[in-house]
């Protein structure tokens, strides 16, 4: 079985083998300290070393965003699977999640944060990232130009509403 790497996996490879060869360095290094030898000097020079091979490695960040980290097999880590949600403690991350919107009368054109989404009624399918605290406009403009359009504001504090309702008869 072949493995391909990218180039960015390639490096963070690299750069992980170069860590743990350079901690085995190390291991040598203090394992072979004559018993006189000053313990704060040892601690020191092991400092020294441990700062080094961190500063070579490749960051937390970058082995995370890795083309590689996101898959383990064929299956992903942390998969938000479709029509559901997953609170991180400041975020939503939502996936294909399912919204019914409609309005009285119908044919009214909505607009998600001033982004056209579709003609009630319908299902709207949200996929991306709202942080707590969030504001999401929904927007909805009557067919009959005789109505005001109306406006829902939507404050991110637990998962977005399943369901959308607007009654466009008010004036």
């Amino acid at each position: 079985m072949t493995v391909r790497l990218g180039p960015k996996s390639t490096i963070a490879l690299f750069r992980v083998m170069v860590c743990f060869g350079r901690l085995s360095i190390v291991r040598n290094m203090v394992s072979n300290v004559e018993p006189s030898a000053s313990l704060t000097m040892i601690r020191a020079l092991l400092l020294i070393v441990v700062c080094l091979t961190l500063s070579s490695c490749g960051t937390l960040k970058e082995l995370q965003e890795g083309e590689l980290a996101k898959t383990v097999g064929s299956f992903q880590i942390n998969p938000v699977q479709p029509n559901t949600y997953w609170y991180n403690g400041k975020s939503y991350e939502y996936n294909e999640y399912e919204i019914e919107i409609i309005s009285e009368p119908c044919n009214a054109i909505i607009q998600w944060d001033g982004k056209t989404i579709g003609t009630t009624p319908f299902k709207y399918y949200y996929s991306g990232i709202l942080d707590k605290d969030d504001r999401v406009t929904i927007r909805a403009i009557p067919a009959d130009e005789n109505f005001p359009p109306q406006n829902a504001v939507l404050k991110i504090r637990t998962e977005l509403p399943r369901k959308i309702n607007f009654d466009l008869n008010k004036k």
